[in-house]
């Protein structure tokens, strides 16, 4: 988990806390910023704070970026065969009821063909 801490200058203040950090951080768009407040990973001056908290100077925003979750689709042995094999292409000739990628309506345990790829 990776953890921010910032400190609002002079003009930067009256601007809502969830474009402030947006703003901030072009790595993460405003509605994963709005989530992150609503799961109270957001603090300012140590309380947590809805999205509509228009920051002020002095305040201190601390807030914490979870890892991301790692699926855990498991591979599975499908027979195949690779037909032609290039730096940005594969050929497979595969079974025609082995789904190449997850589609809807389909779970993770409908594991993809492309697990199953070494």
């Amino acid at each position: 988990m990776k953890e921010f801490i910032c400190k609002i200058e002079l003009g930067e203040d009256e601007e809502r806390i969830d474009k402030w950090i947006s703003g901030t951080l072009d790595s993460l768009s405003r509605s994963h910023i709005q989530k992150l407040i609503k799961e109270e990973l957001v603090f300012v001056n140590d309380r947590p704070q809805k999205a509509s908290y228009r920051i002020k100077a002095g305040d201190e925003i601390r807030f914490c970026i979870p890892d991301a979750a790692q699926p855990s689709i498991p591979a599975e042995d499908i027979p195949s065969s690779i037909l032609y094999e290039a730096d940005d292409i594969l050929i497979v000739d595969k079974f025609v009821k082995f789904n190449v990628f997850l589609t809807p309506p389909s779970n993770l345990e409908e594991v993809p063909f492309l697990n199953s790829l070494d």
